[in-house]
């Protein structure tokens, strides 16, 4: 199983023709021959590409399925197959429509040689490659994005998998720019992908006690080596506390320090105001919100400073951090974080697996002893309708999987989604 967050299994390939040639085409007809079923979705403003024949699978986009949701045709695909949805991925150059798959019960794979813009990056695709060529291999290993397939702890000592994928971009605002190194994605709990993401879990849990150090620390580590190995890097800070709050990242950064010989420069960096919460803030909003609230109480001409955070959602807070290290002389700034925050849809429901003792939800938790994460009922703190039904993470996952998948258009609990 590859680390599609929606998909328990592979077995068919959707390519969106848009952008793509004659020859490529041929090449991925001979690339599966034999292997995995093609399915070739032209949009609806295209004509069909001349290498594809009666012979092959085709799906043809409608106006109202670019008006809406792709749920139309993720049933027509469904039926010319016989797959179901969970099975199948979803695989474009265009990131438009890697955007309408995102919430739908398939995998994503996005095809671009290009940089990641800032106005992508909340609309990941479980796997980006560089070209055709790769495809094989991204539908073939079990690996993920970094910190996602790492923070997916099956059992005690046992990961998803300890090594994976990481991205950069850049930001650059105000005549301030710097490199963001980001190693997954994170989903907010009003997001589909929430209940089945570890590493959105993990997070969450950071922020009310140290549970997750140890496990993050490693994470940075990884990331910061990277970096070293790219540039010769200083000093390392993370974004400040706000007054009187907990310093969450501090004894992770100095960890971080020591492991890689880096000067820690985090007492130094300090927030000398409150602020109010960004969450009903949108993002310029959150930019005015943070102005003028950290300051850099030494001088770091020349050096390079690297920042530790671990969601990116509008930037705001590590830009100002990054503005207040170049006012102080630093000569470059580069940003770690665990996560990008990804948009979600408030029309999408999600469907939880239910608990097979007492019908209720099943949901994810994080054993506080092992740290290792399952699920668990959701009744298991009602006094008056106790129940203390469990499962591994695997399982549970898998469940969820498959109880929002689309599997046939006659199924009758198909009638109830809602996009």
């Amino acid at each position: 199983m590859d680390m599609f967050i929606k998909n328990n299994k592979i077995s068919c390939l959707v390519i969106c023709t848009s952008m793509f040639d004659d020859e490529e085409i041929l090449y991925l007809k001979r690339e599966f021959a034999g292997s995995l079923p093609l399915v070739f979705f032209i949009p609806y403003d295209e004509e069909i590409p001349t290498p594809l024949s009666s012979g092959d699978l085709i799906v043809k986009e409608a106006f109202m399925d670019r008006c809406f949701t792709y749920k139309g045709v993720l049933k027509k695909i469904v039926t010319l197959t016989n797959i179901p949805s969970n099975e199948c991925v979803f695989i474009s150059k265009n990131i438009q429509f890697i955007k309408k798959a995102l919430h739908e019960p398939v995998g994503t794979i996005w095809i671009s040689n290009g940089k990641l813009s800032y106005d992508v990056i909340g609309h990941l695709p479980d796997k980006k490659i560089s070209g055709i060529e790769e495809l094989k291999k991204a539908v073939d290993i079990r690996h993920g994005y970094f910190s996602e397939v790492f923070a997916t702890i099956l059992k005690d000592n046992e990961y998803y998998n300890k090594s994976g994928l990481f991205f950069t971009f850049e930001v650059s605002r105000e005549d301030v720019e710097f490199e963001v190194f980001a190693a997954g994605r994170y989903f907010n709990s009003r997001h589909e992908c929430f209940h089945s993401h570890q590493l959105s879990h993990r997070i969450n849990k950071s922020k009310r006690d140290g549970s997750q150090n140890n496990l993050f620390k490693t994470l940075y580590i990884a990331i910061v080596k990277k970096i070293k190995d790219l540039y010769d890097v200083n000093g390392i800070v993370r974004v400040p506390n706000r007054p009187g709050k907990r310093d969450r990242l501090g004894p992770i950064v100095r960890d971080i320090a020591k492991h890689t010989s880096l000067d820690d420069f985090s007492s130094e960096v300090i927030c000398v105001k409150d602020y109010p919460a960004h969450k009903i803030l949108d993002k310029e909003m959150r930019y005015e919100n943070v102005k003028g609230v950290f300051r850099v109480e030494r001088r770091l001409d020349n050096k390079h400073i690297v920042i530790i955070d671990d969601v990116f959602t509008s930037g705001a807070t590590v830009f100002e951090c990054a503005k207040q290290l170049y006012l102080a002389g630093a000569s470059k700034v580069t940003v770690v974080v665990l996560g990008v925050n990804q948009f979600s849809n408030e029309f999408v429901i999600q469907r939880h697996a239910t608990c097979p003792k007492c019908g209720g939800r099943m949901l994810l938790r994080i054993n506080s002893r092992t740290n290792v994460a399952f699920y668990g009922c959701e009744k298991f703190y009602d006094r008056e309708n106790h129940c203390a039904y469990t499962e591994d993470f695997l399982s549970g996952w898998y469940r969820i999987i498959e109880e929002n998948s689309i599997k046939s258009v006659g199924e009758e609990q198909q009638e109830d989604w809602l996009f």
